[in-house]
């Protein structure tokens, strides 16, 4: 798992974060597809102003923020013969094409 491109360890995982506001969290697997989310941490009611002193210095209990994100890690999809050979005819063409430019462009100068 890594949240903000540093990892922080393996699922399932709590993790403390120091702000509220964007994070980006990543998960992959082997045999899984990639997964990148962007989650938007929002502070709650007794962390605006006023409301903020009455919980931390007041209140007699501990309050505990917590945000859960579940991540679905999908299958990586199997090629079929033919898709794979379609496929390899696309990166073949490809870099013909390629490999025809970077020679005219050696020819123009």
């Amino acid at each position: 798992m890594l949240v903000n491109g540093k990892e922080i360890g393996k699922a399932p995982i709590a993790w403390p974060f120091e702000h509220y506001g964007t994070i980006v969290v990543e998960a992959e697997m082997p045999g899984r597809e990639r997964v990148q989310r962007t989650i938007k941490l929002k502070a709650p009611w007794y962390q605006y102003p006023v409301l903020d002193f009455v919980a931390d210095v007041l209140w007699p209990f501990t309050i505990k923020d917590e945000h859960y994100v579940d991540l679905d890690l999908p299958e990586l999809g199997r090629l079929t013969p033919e898709q794979f050979d379609r496929e390899i005819e696309k990166l073949t063409d490809s870099a013909g094409k390629l490999r025809d430019e970077a020679q005219g462009q050696d020819g123009k100068q």
